[in-house]
C-alpha cells in the first residue's frame, strides 16, 4: 500500500524504491498446461528459440526463482504454445541484428490476454544438465548455432 511505502522511507531515508504493480499471470491460459503464476525464460540462438524453462513460485507466492521456494521445469519447445514462440520471434526482430545468444524472461498476462517481456538478459543463464534431457537440448541447439555462425564467419571471410 502507499502506507507501506512512506514507512519504508521513513525507515530507510536514503535509500531509492521501485514499485511494480502485480500483474496476474496464468499457465493455463498461456497453453502451458497448469494453472497459476509463473514466467518463461526462452533462449534464442540468433532468432529462433533454442528452449526454455517455465519458473513457477511456491503456492500463494510472486516469486518463482528457486531460491525463494520455486520450482524450474526445462521444457520441450515443440511443447510450448505457437504464440510464446511467434512473440519471441517479434521480440528478437526488435533487437540489433547479428550473431546472438540471449534469453527472453516473459509471462501471459492473464487480464491483457497476452505475453509479456520482464527482461531480456545478454547473459542467458542456461539450464544445467542436471535437468535432464530438455536441458541437453537447450544447450546441443545453441552449440550448432555457434558452429553454424562460426562456419558461416569463416567462410565468408575467404
Amino acid at each position: 500500500t502507499v502506507d507501506d511505502l512512506k514507512s519504508l522511507q521513513n525507515d530507510f531515508p536514503s535509500e531509492s524504491f521501485l514499485v511494480q504493480k502485480i500483474v496476474e499471470s496464468d499457465g493455463l491460459q498461456a497453453g502451458l498446461g497448469f494453472p497459476g503464476r509463473h514466467d518463461v525464460r526462452l533462449f534464442v540462438a540468433g532468432n529462433s528459440v533454442a528452449g526454455c524453462y517455465v519458473r513457477r513460485p511456491k503456492e500463494g507466492g510472486y516469486i518463482s526463482n528457486d531460491i525463494h521456494g520455486g520450482t524450474l521445469t526445462v521444457r520441450d519447445v515443440a511443447t510450448l504454445p505457437d504464440e510464446l514462440i511467434d512473440f519471441a520471434e517479434r521480440v528478437s526482430n526488435m533487437l540489433p541484428k547479428g550473431s546472438r545468444i540471449f534469453s527472453i524472461d516473459s509471462f501471459y498476462d492473464a487480464v491483457e490476454k497476452k505475453w509479456k517481456v520482464i527482461e531480456i538478459n545478454a547473459n542467458a543463464g542456461l539450464p544445467s544438465t542436471d535437468y535432464g534431457q530438455h536441458a541437453w537440448s537447450t544447450i546441443n541447439a545453441i552449440a550448432d548455432y555457434v558452429v553454424r555462425t562460426y562456419n558461416d564467419l569463416k567462410e565468408s571471410k575467404s
